[in-house]
């Protein structure tokens, strides 16, 4: 290994731009975002979140620093960061990372103070917590069970560094204040598990503590400190100290070899992102039960069960979730064969009994007797077994209900079914808002806010609505435009666009005018390149005000999107909004110097794609409600050679983030039912097996497809001639009259 993995993952974290990253990260740290928010209003009720706000203001006031959430106080950066961790982890609700981390209440309120402090913007924002959970995620990965082995708690010990490297980022910490800031949050590091032993309290403050020394790192480093080279991996370094040896010798294993390469921590950075399996927390218990908790549920809804008549329950587990926080410190009161309320038992047996368990029921740690009161829960809880596995992968239980006459009713995950996205998340937290501590409209607009955040110019409004001061107009721009467009490349291209406030408010306009500047390399001054007219084309549903601005632009060059690179496309955008407001607004794109998907004139990529005849229901292979056969009866390769045109949208219909792949595909029906004699219509989903999603699309596997014609967003429509080659293509939700125009081009 050339570098330490210190300077690999610095130079990883200073290239990172919010363009380079993959659409499901910026989804998920949305996810992670919000579930942190709402966790904090929770958190914000306990005894010991009240008290950590009030030794905060006491001790650390400060009239422009940071917010205190809910309490809307000003701190110190290290402060408000401190007080804010201890809400969001108040409740035991964050979110968990391989059972024993939870980034959440580390990275968030960093990355919260920091923003503030320093005034960025959404989109940095975003990258850096991305930066920072990805980041501590591979640091820890397989060497969480051998931390916890050495009496040290995992979830600060790694949080820390995640808490660093976010400050560093929104920072702008370069390469070698990056290497220093992970050395001095490793020789800052530490949290024992003896509270989690023997019932002690100090773990409580474990994450908050963390989450301030990883942000003092980060300030210390841009003093220019020189930190050491090898702080990981070194002779005397974080794994040494922590898991006992620096060769990647494991004492504890999830499942798996006792054995990982060193280097694995640094493989694929940038193209596999660990923070994906990052699991929010909806229930105030142990991570490793909330799946036990889910599934139960789940075989509850299927299933009728007279629970005067159960017999047994026995529970499949990992092995280490039977030994928390490890098998060489148990928790009696957590172990296998402890029933007691609190355990896993207890929360298997609550749910068989009520068919759910309550998100906002106050927290019950193991050995809590006085928390339930309902004689049925805790005879039943006696007749569950709980089962550790060494082959089981974490949360994915397996549970089986048997009878009293010997019918048997079972259950089981495979381990993801929890990785939620944005979408999961809001449908799984909204229901609850009537009931939270908290208005409803503000918990409304945060999630508004959160699922727009790259538009943010700054974390005012966030902070506002989450108990902070109201939002100062700080002279920024009073509008800003949203590039939907993900595939700009040199040549024509179709742009597509959206306007919104400070507010978030979409701007309704018949057109707006688009003049394209571009700054060469070493140039100080951009050169106008043209000017465009974009037509405003609304989005389902009708009546919504939702819809874009769509025009043709040429891109002469290609170019970055940040004045740090070489070649700056900027697009100066002009409009007059429907209340006569006057719109002006500028924003960066970047411009490859070819498309990922098929060029224009180009041939079809020949996929292999799944047809109806070859599922044994076609439910199989879309998740559109009631398809239509004749969309699925040709694959596309069969298509291409037919002679005719052909009109293919790649759609998940079920699963799709912008809510459009539906409404694009009824277009697609309704056009085949015109055209279908002339051309050939094909709708591609673009999950494989979408019949076993549970709603998480990012846990699924993509069709080869995708990858074949380049996909990175959906909905995509490609309209190709009777020759093969690639005549238009569309990219997100497009109207029937302008698909309509593209194919008759072809016949």
């Amino acid at each position: 290994m050339a570098d330490s993995l210190s300077r690999t993952l610095a130079r990883f974290v200073d290239a990172l731009q919010f363009d380079n990253l993959p659409p499901e990260v910026p989804d998920k740290v949305k996810t992670s975002l919000l579930h942190s928010l709402i966790g904090t209003f929770l958190g914000a009720e306990t005894a010991h979140g009240k008290a950590s706000i009030e030794l905060i203001k006491m001790e650390e006031a400060m009239a422009e620093g940071a917010t205190i959430l809910v309490d809307g106080a000003r701190a110190t950066r290290c402060g408000a960061a401190f007080a804010n961790s201890k809400l969001m982890h108040a409740t035991n609700q964050s979110d968990s990372y391989r059972m024993l981390l939870h980034p959440g209440p580390c990275v968030i309120p960093a990355a919260l103070a920091t923003a503030q402090i320093e005034r960025r913007a959404g989109r940095e924002l975003i990258t850096a917590i991305a930066a920072g959970y990805e980041v501590e995620a591979r640091i820890a990965g397989d060497y969480i069970p051998s931390t916890q082995a050495r009496g040290f708690r995992s979830s600060p010990v790694y949080g820390i560094i995640g808490a660093a490297i976010t400050t560093g980022k929104l920072l702008r910490l370069n390469e070698d204040q990056l290497v220093t800031t992970v050395a001095l949050a490793c020789t800052f590091a530490g949290g024992t598990t003896e509270g989690a032993r023997s019932g002690g309290r100090e773990m409580l403050f474990h994450e908050p503590n963390a989450t301030r020394n990883g942000i003092m790192a980060a300030l210390l480093a841009r003093e220019h400190v020189r930190g050491s080279e090898t702080a990981l991996e070194g002779a005397a370094g974080f794994y040494n100290a922590f898991t006992g040896n620096n060769r990647g010798d494991l004492s504890y294993v999830f499942a798996g070899p006792d054995h990982v390469a060193l280097d694995s921590v640094v493989a694929g950075l940038g193209d596999r992102w660990e923070l994906l399996h990052v699991t929010p927390k909806l229930y105030p218990t142990a991570g490793y039960n909330c799946p036990v908790i889910e599934l139960m549920s789940d075989i509850r809804a299927a299933h009728n069960l007279p629970v005067e008549e159960i017999e047994k329950i026995t529970v499949d587990m990992n092995w280490l979730e039977t030994t928390y926080p490890s098998p060489a410190f148990p928790n009696p009161t957590r172990s296998a064969d402890a029933p007691a309320v609190g355990s896993t038992h207890y929360f298997t047996a609550y749910t068989c009994v009520n068919g759910n368990y309550p998100p906002l029921r106050t927290r019950i740690d193991p050995g809590d007797q006085s928390g339930e009161e309902n004689a049925t829960v805790l005879e039943l809880m006696k007749k569950v077994d709980v089962v550790g596995h060494r082959d089981r992968r974490a949360f994915a239980p397996r549970i089986t209900v048997t009878l009293s006459g010997g019918t048997e009713y079972q259950g089981e995950y495979q381990g993801n079914e929890l990785e939620w996205n944005l979408a999961t998340e809001l449908r799984r937290v909204r229901p609850l808002f009537d009931d939270m501590p908290w208005p409803k409209d503000n918990l409304e607009s945060i999630a508004q806010i959160v699922t727009g955040l790259e538009i943010e110019q700054r974390m005012d409004h966030l902070i506002a609505q989450s108990g902070g001061e109201p939002a100062p107009n700080l002279g920024g721009p009073e509008y800003s435009a949203l590039v939907v467009s993900s595939d700009l490349a040199k040549g024509l291209n179709r742009l597509v666009f959206t306007l919104v406030n400070r507010d978030n408010v979409p701007v309704y306009a018949e057109q707006a005018v688009v003049s394209a500047m571009y700054t060469p390399p070493g140039a100080s001054e951009p050169q106008p390149r043209g000017v465009f007219t974009a037509t405003f084309l609304p989005w389902p549903p009708e009546g919504s005000n939702r819809g874009v601005f769509v025009t043709a632009i040429d891109f002469e060059v290609a170019g970055d999107a940040t004045r740090e690179s070489p070649g700056l496309w900027e697009l100066g955008i002009n409009a007059t909004a429907a209340n006569g407001a006057e719109v002006q607004a500028v924003t960066a794109v970047r411009v490859a110097e070819s498309p990922a998907t098929p060029s224009i004139g180009s041939p079809a990529p020949r996929s292999v794609t799944p047809v109806a005849v070859d599922a044994p229901e076609i439910s199989h292979i879309t998740s559109a409600p009631s398809p239509d056969p004749e969309l699925y009866r040709l694959s596309v390769h069969e298509a291409l050679d037919g002679g005719i045109p052909l009109m293919v949208v790649f759609s998940t219909p079920a699963f799709c983030v912008s809510a459009t792949c539906g409404p694009q595909l009824e277009i697609l029906g309704q056009l085949k039912e015109r055209y279908g004699d002339r051309a050939n219509f094909i709708h591609v989903e673009v999950f494989e097996d979408p019949h076993l999603i549970q709603g998480d699309r990012f846990t699924a596997k993509q069709v080869p497809a995708v990858a074949e014609w380049g996909l990175p967003t959906e909905p995509w429509t490609f309209i190709v001639d009777s020759e093969g080659l690639i005549s238009a293509k569309f990219e997100q939700f497009t109207p029937e009259e302008v698909l309509e125009a593209a194919l008759k081009e072809t016949l």
